[in-house]
């Protein structure tokens, strides 16, 4: 009686089997897993977990996808290693590498996986149409949540950023702000006599002096006092320059 030949996809389970439990060694290894009964085929966790990590200084809520091409890599008999290729960034559509290590100084393969990184999070848009030179408020703009992966560079995702802004051009209703469409509001000319105030622990201090450029709110601006002191300072929303304490 002839035994029957080891199905194919026996023999594949196992390389599958072999190679997670390599990725599982390898992702403990490196980020201290928790221990798992069972392990997924493929270096998925790997890879999330370093992309995690590496979107761990984003703002908003960070979802990650992985290319089903990730259970196809070759299996490795010693550690893994995720990587980010030289000038990549951890936002939107990106490449990973995955490196398994043969010795210290040698890899025995290095493949590439696809993957997304979304990032969802609040973020501004006009809820009219602003004309440019026009100074920005609450009303003038609406929150909404979404990708900011998907949208432009640079949205503005805090109201609190608006204060002492107006538009370098015209908005229209529903636009996305950025930072590059809005500019700090000028409040003050050059040569224009200001008063600069300074407090400390129990004193308040004001004087006047010349400005020696023009200012806008929350930039730094030169006052050259009556007393022919130079001073430094913020320019405030009301036309006032305040010395730091």
């Amino acid at each position: 009686m002839h035994q029957r030949p080891p199905h194919k996809n026996t023999a594949h389970r196992k390389c599958l089997k072999r190679f997670g439990v390599t990725v599982f060694i390898g992702v403990t290894t490196m980020f201290g897993a928790h221990a798992q009964s069972s392990v997924p085929s493929g270096a998925d966790p790997l890879i999330k977990q370093f992309l995690l990590e590496q979107a761990s200084g984003l703002p908003g809520k960070i979802d990650i996808t992985v290319n089903a091409a990730s259970a196809n890599l070759p299996a490795c008999a010693s550690e893994i290693s995720a990587f980010l290729p030289s000038g990549a960034s951890v936002w939107g559509r990106v490449s990973i590498g995955i490196r398994c290590q043969k010795s210290a100084a040698q890899a025995e393969w290095t493949r590439y996986v696809a993957a997304h990184v979304a990032v969802f999070s609040n973020y501004l848009t006009t809820n009219r149409t602003i004309a440019a030179g026009a100074p920005l408020s609450a009303a003038d703009v609406s929150i909404k949540e979404g990708d900011l992966t998907a949208l432009p560079r640079n949205i503005i995702t805090d109201m609190r950023q608006i204060t002492g802004l107006v538009t370098r051009n015209r908005l229209p209703q529903g636009a996305p702000i950025r930072q590059e469409s809005v500019k700090n509001l000028e409040v003050i000319k050059q040569g224009q006599t200001v008063k600069v105030s300074a407090q400390g622990q129990g004193f308040v201090a004001s004087t006047e002096g010349r400005a020696m450029s023009n200012g806008s709110v929350g930039a730094r601006l030169q006052v050259k006092a009556d007393n022919g002191k130079m001073l430094q300072g913020i320019v405030l929303a009301d036309g006032t320059v305040e010395m730091p304490s």
